[in-house]
């Protein structure tokens, strides 16, 4: 694949959504039609789209704890010696609940109706509504 140019590695770097943007602060000249075009070349240009495609999925890593991570945390505190005890029991809290540890279970009765719509009424209907419009 063709290497990007300097200024194809600074569109890219800059590039967030609008190419018309990144185009010019690139260092690429012209008016912002041209300089929209050029954007826009350049997103269609193979090595560019790579490029991008690359830094997106770098940027994409995960930056927020996982549910295994933040209960991996939590053990860590609630077992903590030199943690306070207030912090310990909340870790401790925060661990069960994300375990489902102290969910109630609950019984409930539901009363309800079904319907049944033949096929003679959904094509009324369907007339109806035909009809109608």
């Amino acid at each position: 694949m063709k290497k990007l140019t300097a200024k194809q590695k600074k569109f890219v770097d800059l590039f967030d959504g609008n190419a018309t943007d990144a185009a010019r602060q690139a260092g690429y000249n012209g008016t912002n039609e041209t300089l929209g075009v050029v954007g826009f070349e350049n997103l269609r240009k193979p090595n560019v789209a790579e490029a991008l495609r690359k830094r997106n999925e770098k940027e994409m890593k995960p930056k927020i704890a996982n549910r295994l991570e933040r209960q991996m945390f939590w053990t860590e505190v609630m077992q903590g010696k030199k943690e306070a005890m207030i912090s310990r029991l909340k870790a401790s809290e925060l661990l069960g609940r994300s375990e489902a540890d102290f969910t109630d279970k609950q019984e409930a009765t539901v009363a309800a109706t079904v319907t049944h719509t033949t096929e003679d009424e959904v094509k009324a209907l369907r007339a109806k509504i035909k009809n109608d419009c």
